[in-house]
């Protein structure tokens, strides 16, 4: 029963602040804009400077430390894992259709359909079982290679809409 309580109490600690957020359009576009750039820098960050840039935090974690917490709390954190990151990118898929919205240039609409459709498989490939790694050789070369230019577009696109939006509302 208290675990249920806690549960509730996250809930309204996490649901709160969200229905703020949305009752604000101007401020949920700035915060979310941020919040995509901030991951996007992460990313970035992680696969230029880093030694092992993996993306998958799964396989560092502890077996025998998920397996003791999947137990306690009748909690599949894999599958909760990987229900966040579709989450994640279902989030920016529609962030990346709004920002549509405030662009004029058919070429940055071009580049949001590019992010859009590199979200998409990125979803594809989270919700997949088969792991492509095993049949394309440098996968991971490439995969980094494709995720720091894909992070470098997202900033760039949307400090762009973000300058347009803003300046447009403002003036």
């Amino acid at each position: 029963m208290q675990f249920d309580s806690v549960i509730i109490i996250l809930l309204l600690l996490f649901i709160f602040p969200i229905v703020i957020l949305f009752s604000n359009p101007n401020i949920f576009f700035a915060i979310t804009s941020i919040i995509i750039i901030l991951s996007s820098m992460k990313k970035i960050n992680m696969i230029l400077f880093e030694n092992n840039p993996n993306d998958e935090n799964v396989e560092n974690i502890d077996e025998e430390v998920i397996e003791e917490f999947e137990t306690i709390s009748d909690i599949d954190f894999k599958q909760l894992i990987k229900g966040i990151r579709s989450l994640w990118n279902l989030f920016v898929i529609i962030f990346f259709v709004y920002c549509i919205f405030y662009v004029n240039n058919i070429i940055l609409k071009e580049l949001s359909i590019i992010l859009i459709a590199y979200r998409l498989l990125k979803l594809i490939d989270i919700l997949n079982i088969i792991n492509i790694a095993k049949t394309v050789p440098y996968f991971y070369k490439i995969k980094n290679f494709l995720l720091v230019i894909v992070n470098s577009f997202s900033i760039i696109f949307i400090t762009i809409v973000c300058c347009n939006k803003f300046i447009r509302f403002y003036f």
